[in-house]
């Protein structure tokens, strides 16, 4: 068995805290219904990661967190209809020491017909790059999860994040 899970109407990032839990059953007859909830993964007091999982709007929003509980790394993936989930972007930061302050920030756009945009600034020293370049992207597609079966989607070293 994996890690526990825990559900919740969603995460509060400046208090990084749960927002109003839920039981597992009232979760599954949100995802069953397409309305959005939250995916606590980990002990709901120290989280390693949440999920926003909305089958209406058809996106599921992935969010690892560090010791302080900062979202370190993002992954948006997003769906149309029956097509299966496309991991559509991504963000990675770097804080100043324990602070909420961001010292990196790297966003990735992918575009489904093999584009990835690239932008990271630093704060240390005010620069910004910005860059666009071809990129395989058939390894940006995940099926839509099963409710309580989120593995696919908590991996954290994607090839496609490297190869940008």
């Amino acid at each position: 068995m994996g890690e526990p899970l825990s559900y919740a109407r969603g995460w509060f990032r400046t208090e990084k805290m749960v927002i109003d839990p839920l039981t597992p059953e009232a979760a599954r007859a949100l995802h069953d219904a397409g309305a959005l909830y939250t995916v606590i993964v980990g002990p709901a007091e120290k989280p390693r990661a949440f999920l926003e999982v909305s089958g209406e709007t058809g996106y599921v929003g992935v969010n690892f967190l560090d010791a302080e509980l900062r979202a370190y790394l993002t992954y948006d993936f997003q769906r149309r209809g029956d097509e299966p989930l496309f991991l559509s972007g991504g963000s990675y930061a770097e804080f100043v020491g324990r602070t909420d302050d961001v010292a990196l920030w790297e966003q990735y756009r992918f575009f489904k017909e093999g584009r990835v945009h690239v932008s990271r600034s630093r704060k240390a020293d005010e620069t910004e790059e910005v860059g666009e370049r071809s990129i395989d992207v058939s390894a940006n597609y995940e099926a839509w999860p099963d409710f309580g079966d989120y593995r696919r989607l908590l991996i954290i070293e994607r090839d496609i994040i490297s190869r940008a």
